[in-house]
């Protein structure tokens, strides 16, 4: 499936607006983390600035708000120890 990704990544690719190639990749089946590896694959780019693109596309806005939650409460549990 990772090249599978690769190739609509390319083939959607607009350094001006990845939006649309994070929904295209969406729509073929990837996951936030799946977006996240392949603009990091592809443009070198680190975590963090990946990490802020995907959860700040139009693709995955609708989630951003449970996302940064369930990583607040992740947080909060690993303190706990």
């Amino acid at each position: 499936m990772e090249n599978r990704l690769r190739e609509i990544f390319w083939a959607n690719y607009n350094i001006d607006n990845l939006d649309n190639c994070i929904i295209e990749l969406k729509e073929a089946g990837a996951t936030q983390i799946d977006c996240i590896k392949i603009l990091r694959a592809e443009l070198n780019m680190s975590i963090k600035q990946a990490d802020e693109i995907v959860l700040n596309s139009l693709a995955w806005r609708e989630s951003r708000e449970i996302t940064e939650k369930m990583r607040k409460d992740f947080d909060d549990l690993l303190d706990g120890l």
